[in-house]
């Protein structure tokens, strides 16, 4: 599995930088459907691709979900090419 590590953010201290600190909103990434889809917290359905957003760091919660999913579409074609030469 992936590493989960935000490596650098300058982001408010108690609010943005939760993108790194919170470890709900860290964990929340832990075995979901991708590509992820950031919702506000107690308004999700339960959908495996549904992470929560952080209260308060909308935006910090979008970029990062964004980037994320940017890195593993771009990525898709090489994770695809090793799981079909057999790897785990």
């Amino acid at each position: 599995m992936l590493g989960r590590l935000v490596i650098e953010q300058l982001e408010t201290p108690g609010l943005g930088d939760k993108i790194a600190k919170d470890t709900g909103f860290v964990n929340g990434f832990t075995r979901v459907a991708t590509p992820l889809r950031g919702v506000k917290i107690g308004q999700g359905k339960g959908a495996p691709d549904e992470v929560d957003m952080i209260t308060g760091a909308t935006i910090s919660s979008r970029i990062t979900i964004g980037i994320i999913n940017h890195q593993l579409a771009r990525l898709q074609p090489l994770i695809d090419a090793y799981e079909k030469a057999g790897g785990a």
